[in-house]
């Protein structure tokens, strides 16, 4: 050894403050696991839960919201009810007597099931029509309990399976708007109160279901076409005729904001899950009206055909329609973008979601209603429907029975704490019984920027192909067997055990040890593990002038020492005019290696100050 002991002994205490004061604690790579029921608790649960007797994430077998689709035709004067599962028609139920011409516009349901249809009649005088979702008895009076209903099982309504006027005892009672007021739409607000827009009168009324008589109108100044309400307790009314926007607050019963829409022409609107308004122009443009101040924000698309319907989805997606092109979008909330294009054909209008999740569309000349599936981009079940069928409101309820849902998922966000983190692995246990788990993930840096990243599906055990990013969104999808539902049981999430760092690597050395005996001990310093765990650093190689200097014995001069070390000592001799590079490996504590290189210049170094200096590779 050309150095002494007393030397060796003051170095090391010199680099153990200087070298090891950045290093940090040794932490485990990041794991999200979930197995116990406040695990699962957490995050946006649709038709699932845990159950405690089957011990994991499951489809309970209590109580099933099943969705229906109401399609109202006033072409026909007629509305057509479908279970949204099977697509199987359930009813066709007669709006007035064969020569009234009661044409519905509009269907409202209550928690019950109880459809409240608008229809305007002759003398442009409007009703409210009530369909319950079953008989109570013999409400006609002719002494048989009977409805409209797909008596041969071929899931579809003849003409001879629907009841005239009058003899169907699921049509109960009828409400009357009066004169000169033919209603465009209705809707039941937060607090179930029900609300019609009569667009004759540019009025919305409040409906008393009791009395069976409107009870409080709030005026407009333009006319209502479409209605709406959102989770706050408020109402939203569109007037395509008069390009405005009207918001309602059903506490003052009064409007508490105008919006003007400007040139656009509006088709149809609807509310997301944060209350924001969006509307669909006719022209082509998605337009975003802020629920605080009214503020709007325009996104031009390539649509030059123009819109007719728009629903946001559980992940406040937009999804449009275009009669021109037959296309359903779906679009960024962000800046608008197209994420993905669904051809339904035909001439696709009004759209609206299910409880299921599942995008309904009604195809005016088609005549037919198409089920989406959002997640992959499809036509999953087109149904025939009744000639032009079209509706001015959300067109989907839901009714509860006794059974197991036919699929369920389950959302949750996990947040990994740091920037740009890279996603490893996804491993669960389950029990299929039949059915099937599926899992996807999408990531970010900011939870607003999740929309914008199509989910990506993973394999158990398998690596993801996600980009990096603090936040993971994470849905499972459970899907029935042919009696039971999937458990699972556990799943883990893992991020990748992410190499050293090596961008703020220095050089550090001690002039102060050098004049004992003409050495300066080098290490290698300011690398640090995105994990959080402990670095250790090999020095591979010294690059003095043009001498190189490497692990391998036959290259290496005897004048320089502990190379494959963390320490390195060279001569002053050699240095004392020359930029040194210092090459190195940074491996962590589960092996993951960098490669880097620093440089060393001392050619005006104070001898009170040390050398301090950095170039990384």
């Amino acid at each position: 050894m050309p150095f002494p002991c007393r030397f060796l002994s003051r170095s090391l205490v010199v680099f153990t403050l200087l070298g090891f004061a950045f290093g940090k604690p040794v932490y485990a790579t990041f794991v999200k696991e979930f197995t116990t029921q406040q695990d699962f608790s957490g995050g946006t649960h649709q038709r699932t839960g845990y159950v405690p007797d089957l011990g994991g994430l499951a489809l309970p077998e209590i109580i099933d919201c099943m969705p229906i689709v109401w399609v109202p035709s006033p072409e026909v004067n007629a509305v057509l009810k479908l279970d949204g599962r099977t697509g199987r028609q359930l009813g066709v139920y007669r709006m007035g007597p064969a020569n009234g011409e009661w044409k519905p516009c509009a269907v409202a349901t209550d928690p019950l099931g109880n459809a409240y249809v608008a229809c305007s009649c002759p003398g442009r005088t409007g009703k409210i029509v009530q369909i319950r979702p079953w008989p109570l008895g013999d409400a006609s009076g002719d002494g048989i309990v009977a409805t409209s209903k797909d008596l041969d099982g071929n899931g579809l309504i003849s003409r001879q399976e629907v009841l005239d006027w009058g003899k169907d005892d699921c049509v109960t009672s009828v409400i009357d708007l009066g004169p000169e007021t033919e209603p465009s739409a209705l809707v039941f607000d937060y607090d179930g109160q029900l609300w019609v827009a009569l667009e004759r009168q540019s009025t919305v009324a409040k409906v008393d279901l009791t009395s069976r008589n409107p009870i409080a109108y709030v005026s407009l100044s333009g006319r209502p076409s479409a209605l709406l309400a959102d989770r706050a307790g408020s109402l939203w009314v569109l007037s395509r005729r008069d390009h405005a926007l009207y918001h309602i607050s059903t506490v003052t019963q009064s409007v508490v904001g105008s919006y003007d829409l400007g040139d656009s022409s509006p088709a149809a609107a609807c509310v997301d899950q944060y209350g924001r308004v969006w509307v669909a122009d006719e022209y082509g443009a998605l337009i975003m009206v802020h629920p605080v101040d009214g503020a709007q924000f325009r996104y031009a698309t390539d649509y030059c055909g123009g819109f007719a319907g728009i629903a946001t989805d559980f992940e406040g997606d937009i999804w449009a329609s275009c009669p021109v092109k037959g296309m359903v979008t779906h679009f960024s909330p962000l800046d608008g973008s197209v994420i993905n294009e669904v051809y339904v054909g035909g001439t696709p209008q009004q759209l609206c979601f299910d409880s299921d999740g599942w995008l309904w569309v009604l195809n005016e000349d088609a005549r037919s209603a198409s089920r989406i599936d959002t997640l992959n981009h499809r036509v999953a079940l087109t149904v025939p429907a009744l000639l032009g069928s079209r509706s001015n409101s959300p067109f989907t309820s839901s009714v509860f029975v006794r059974g197991i849902p036919t699929d369920g998922s389950w959302t949750t966000l996990i947040d990994a704490g740091t920037s740009g983190t890279a996603w490893g692995t996804i491993s669960w246990e389950a029990e299929e019984n039949g059915g099937r788990i599926s899992v996807e993930v999408r990531t970010a840096n900011t939870p607003a920027e999740l929309p914008a990243s199509p989910y990506v599906s993973v394999q158990n055990g398998e690596a993801m192909s996600v980009g990096n990013g603090r936040y993971l969104a994470l849905r499972v999808t459970l899907a029935r067997g042919p009696r039971y539902s999937p458990v699972l049981k556990r799943i883990r999430v893992e991020a990748k055990n992410q190499p050293p760092d090596v961008t703020n690597a220095v050089a550090l050395i001690d002039p102060y040890a050098s004049s004992s005996n003409g050495y300066y001990p080098v290490v290698v310093a300011g690398v640090v593990d995105p994990d959080g765990g402990s670095v250790a650093i090999n020095i591979t190689g010294v690059t003095i002038a043009k001498q190189v200097e490497g692990t391998d014995l036959s290259d290496r001069d005897p004048r320089i020492v502990g190379i494959g070390g963390s320490t390195v000592w060279l001569p002053q001799s050699l240095v004392a005019s020359c930029v040194c590079t210092i090459s190195f490996e940074a491996v962590d504590s589960e092996g993951a290696a960098t490669s880097g290189s620093v440089q060393l210049d001392i050619r005006n170094t104070s001898r009170d100050t040390g050398q301090i200096s950095k170039n990384p590779s």
